[in-house]
């Protein structure tokens, strides 16, 4: 846009030259001695020079500009994606909590973006909402789940308030999807096994298909990437410690 800019200006320089000298052609009134002078054996001769010269430096001030442009927008994305990783991350735990609280050998395959997957919905359906979550102090899933989606939701919210100009389209239009959905409702629903019901787990699906896309973005640019070994790794810990700690308080 600013080399735009600087090339009408150019066109402007050109035009008015020429303008003074169909002036100068044609007679008007005007010192003609000025204008032949300046114009014709001086401005005229050197400006081809000129033109480049301006050209240039235009240029290479658009250039510098532009490069402290994408230094600063770099500079916040890498921010944003930062303030997203412990979110995105403490989701994945979640997700893969639901997935082994419903079925003891459940597994992705060391694939994190296979919570997006009829694999996943299949085995979602059958967990308990009122047993206990796999954390500490001991809550029940329904309440451990839709409290984390509320403060998922809110971070996001905040997270596109300070950093939109850094996200792509898709991304925003993700961050969005999440924002909007109101899972949360089913907070106070009394079933055991919430996501049996089609329309629940239809509403369930639309999160993990926007949580895995904003989670592909975070990985895919950042250097600390989310993977799934990690993820198991906590949750086996985690797992060891709540196990532990019912043998010695029976």
């Amino acid at each position: 846009m600013k080399i735009v800019n600087s090339v009408l200006i150019l066109i402007g320089i050109l035009t008015g030259i020429l303008f003074i000298n169909y002036i100068m052609i044609f007679g008007i009134n005007i010192d003609r001695l000025f204008i032949s002078v300046f114009f014709n054996e001086y401005l005229l001769k050197n400006l081809p020079g000129e033109i480049v010269g301006i050209f240039v430096t235009a240029v290479i001030i658009d250039n510098i500009m532009s490069r402290k442009e994408r230094a600063k927008r770099e500079k916040l994305k890498k921010i944003a994606l930062n303030s997203l990783r412990e979110p995105l991350k403490r989701q994945a735990q979640i997700l893969y909590g639901l997935g082994k609280s419903a079925m003891e050998s459940f597994d992705l395959d060391d694939n994190i973006y296979m919570f997006n997957s009829q694999t996943f919905f299949d085995i979602i359906k059958f967990v308990d909402f009122t047993s206990n979550a796999t954390i500490v102090p001991k809550i029940s899933w329904n309440e451990y789940f839709f409290s984390e989606f509320l403060l998922f939701k809110e971070h996001l919210l905040r997270t596109l308030d300070i950093y939109l100009s850094c996200f792509e389209p898709e991304v925003i239009q993700g961050i969005e999807s999440i924002i909007g959905l109101h899972l949360d409702y089913l907070k106070n629903v009394k079933v055991q096994k919430i996501f049996e019901m089609r329309s629940n787990l239809f509403l369930f699906k639309d999160f993990v298909n926007s949580y895995c896309l904003l989670l592909k973005f975070y990985n895919e640019n950042s250097k600390e990437e989310i993977v799934l070994e990690d993820i198991k790794i906590q949750y086996d810990m985690l797992k060891i410690f709540l196990d532990n700690n019912l043998k010695y308080s029976a």
